[in-house]
């Protein structure tokens, strides 16, 4: 019954979401190319071969399944692989990093009627979502044309599961849409069995198939020159809230050592402009990314400002600090960081990852603090102490190295369901 009564509603509502999409176009955040595919029209011709669809929606989901790709592209060359996401910066990272053979299009709005068009238009043969992708009209859709899904690296957060034990048949109504889940952790695997879901397996998060982000060696040899006196600090795919602390924090340190370096990596490049304004309150000189590669040795700090290229700052640093996890945001997975030579640190609030952060600590691989306070007094501890940076890192190859050997298990577990389309 809610089912229904959403699907009619995003029909009604098409009109004012297609205002609020036409809004993003003119603040840049869409393209003519991905309004027209997230509403249904095509330009890409549909080929005249099986379809394997993959729903990866943004960045981490879809460099999470970019070795499945590469694995399914290397074994079934006749079939091809739909990938859809759904922002711009994700849509750049499949042009860039993923198998040329694959189409790439825009997930379409979770309208019933622009759903329809998109099952009409692709026919895929079986379906791949990522993660915590559970739209109703792409699943209820889906269902009554008996498509066969697959739920990847399933996520189940407090809240989403909250919300559906409210409407328990609601949920097993929609959540029964897949035929098999891959739950990326334990929380999830026992979420998704108290909400119903019968077929749940648990082989850990694919995100330890990643590999190592590229790095561009000639920028990276720049950079390197150009640092070489520095001792490097990076805060990774920060939110805000936390950008201004850290400075403070920083520049408290930076009193003590005077050649500390602080690199910011937002998650969104386009708050870069709120960043230079905390650098300048602090008295704090800075260079962006995108001006030049070249850093002057009176410069304190850098703000990258540019996509693709957060590997070159992993390879560079000492200590990565996690961003996400200093405000209530849940945190940002600190796998990608792992396959560096960097001591991870990580805030409070990890929540979205926990059972991967947790797998970590217990390995002491990772160090988790509780306030910005305390950040400070660690970052002090790792830099006077080499040694012990050195532990952190090797226990946190470990973790990754382990986690990897049992996460590849759901190859083989694809591969089959795959053989029988």
């Amino acid at each position: 019954m809610l089912i229904n009564l959403y699907s009619l509603f995003s029909n009604i509502l098409y009109l004012p979401i297609l205002l609020f999409f036409i809004f993003r176009f003119f603040l840049s955040k869409e393209t003519l190319r991905s309004l027209n595919e997230k509403f249904g029209s095509y330009k890409q011709i549909k080929p005249y071969k099986k379809i394997i669809w993959i729903n990866a929606v943004s960045i981490g989901e879809s460099l999470s399944v970019l070795p499945i790709v590469e694995m399914i592209s290397k074994k079934y060359p006749d079939y091809r692989i739909l990938i859809t996401t759904s922002t711009l910066t994700s849509a750049y990272i499949v042009k860039r990093r993923f198998p040329k053979n694959i189409i790439h299009q825009f997930t379409p709005i979770d309208i019933q009627f622009v759903v329809r068009r998109f099952y009409k238009y692709w026919k895929p043969d079986i379906g791949f979502f990522l993660e915590s992708e559970f739209w109703p009209n792409l699943l209820n859709e889906a269902k009554k044309r008996d498509l066969k899904l697959i739920s990847l690296n399933s996520r189940i957060s407090k809240k989403t599961f909250n919300h559906w034990s409210k409407v328990p048949n609601t949920a097993i109504t929609l959540l029964s849409s897949f035929k098999i889940y891959f739950a990326q952790d334990k929380t999830s695997e026992s979420r998704l069995k108290m909400i119903g879901v019968k077929e749940v397996l648990n082989y850990g998060n694919i995100k330890f198939l990643s590999k190592k982000l590229p790095i561009n060696k000639k920028n990276y040899e720049t950079f390197k020159k150009n640092l070489k006196e520095k001792e490097i600090i990076l805060l990774a795919s920060s939110h805000p809230g936390e950008e201004s602390k850290i400075i403070q924090e920083f520049k408290t340190l930076k009193q003590q050592k005077k050649n500390l370096f602080l690199i910011i990596a937002p998650r969104h490049p386009e708050r870069c402009g709120e960043i230079e304004y905390f650098f300048k309150s602090n008295n704090l000189n800075f260079s962006k990314r995108s001006t030049s590669n070249h850093i002057s040795v009176n410069k304190d700090c850098l703000i990258v400002d540019t996509f693709g290229e957060l590997g070159i700052f992993y390879n560079l640093a000492k200590i990565v600090i996690m961003g996400g996890s200093f405000i209530p945001h849940g945190g940002q997975n600190p796998i990608e960081a792992s396959h560096f030579n960097c001591c991870i640190i990580i805030g409070p609030h990890y929540e979205n990852f926990y059972d991967t952060v947790e797998k970590y600590k217990k390995k002491k691989g990772i160090i988790q603090v509780g306030s910005f306070n305390e950040l400070t007094m660690i970052i002090k501890d790792l830099l006077n102490n080499p040694n012990k940076r050195k532990t952190f890192m090797k226990n946190n190859n470990l973790v990754r190295n382990l986690e990897k050997k049992k996460v590849e298990n759901i190859w083989s577990k694809i591969d089959k369901i795959i053989e029988k389309l």
